[in-house]
């Protein structure tokens, strides 16, 4: 991510005062942005971060080679056993992956009103604890695995250095209060009444790390429901060259706390079956 390509990464952070960053990004924080456009957003944010007109920041991808797990997790608003097991044994391949773009009603971290993307996490755990998944109810937890290298580009993810010369102690953290602002704006918690926050995660996401499709096929962030934990989104279309959906199976939640997930499996599909087998 470079506005222009006058100075090295190096250089262009050992030219900023940690007070000067730090009050540009106070004053991002402290902006009420709820009912700003995604232009003003944006520029909102090249303020943030431009400095004498230049901004630089490090590009790099994550690489996943082929055969790595990913996992989803879709709620089955029913009341009781028997009716879950009726409505999912009815579903086709496609209701097992990401909705249909007429059916995404709400804005997303990654995806604005009837845009479809295909959300994963990284563990079996971390999809329920991003579903907000509680005890008693009903979910369909689908595992994916990729069957292509997939390239995901990092927000909020620490910056790699393996093609970067040496940083100064001093540009080490200027360029990790950069990260920490991308991470906080890019991940923050949002729920009911609080959708809007979305726009910014979006305009982040798509004005300042959108790297082109044969270069990257998604992003990959942070959770904040499991700090160890890490989600990622695919471009639209993507996750159906990239994964094959693996099995699914049919849970009703028992407790969770952390990473210690109890549930009670009632179903399960099979890779390439059609059949939803019933326990």
């Amino acid at each position: 991510m470079q506005k222009e390509n006058l100075i090295s990464v190096g250089d262009f952070w050992d030219s900023l005062r940690y007070q000067d960053v730090h009050l540009r990004i106070l004053n991002f924080e402290n902006t009420n942005k709820k009912n700003l456009s995604n232009q003003k957003i944006h520029d909102l944010l090249m303020k943030t971060i431009t400095f004498h007109d230049i901004f630089v920041f490090p590009e790099s991808t994550v690489c996943y080679p082929k055969g790595r797990k990913f996992y989803r997790a879709r709620k089955v608003f029913q009341a009781d056993i028997h009716s879950a097991q009726d409505l999912v044994s009815g579903w086709t391949n496609k209701d097992f992956w990401e909705p249909p773009a007429s059916s995404v009603s709400q804005i997303g971290r990654l995806n604005y009103k009837n845009e479809s993307m295909l959300y994963l996490a990284n563990t079996f755990p971390l999809c329920l604890l991003e579903g907000r998944a509680k005890e008693n109810e009903f979910y369909v937890i689908s595992q994916f695995i990729n069957r292509n290298e997939i390239n995901l580009t990092p927000i909020g993810l620490p910056y790699s250095v393996a093609d970067m010369p040496p940083l100064s102690d001093h540009a080490t953290i200027i360029g990790n209060q950069f990260v920490d602002f991308f991470r906080r704006e890019f991940s923050r918690d949002v729920g009911k009444g609080t959708e809007w926050l979305y726009q910014s995660s979006n305009v982040i996401a798509k004005d300042f790390f959108d790297l082109p499709e044969p270069v990257s096929h998604g992003w990959i962030y942070p959770s904040m429901q499991d700090h160890n934990g890490l989600n990622i989104c695919m471009r639209p279309h993507l996750g159906h060259e990239d994964f094959v959906l693996d099995v699914s199976i049919l849970i009703q939640m028992i407790s969770i706390e952390g990473n210690n997930v109890q549930f009670r499996t009632i179903g399960a599909k099979k890779k390439d079956s059609n059949v939803f087998i019933l326990y």
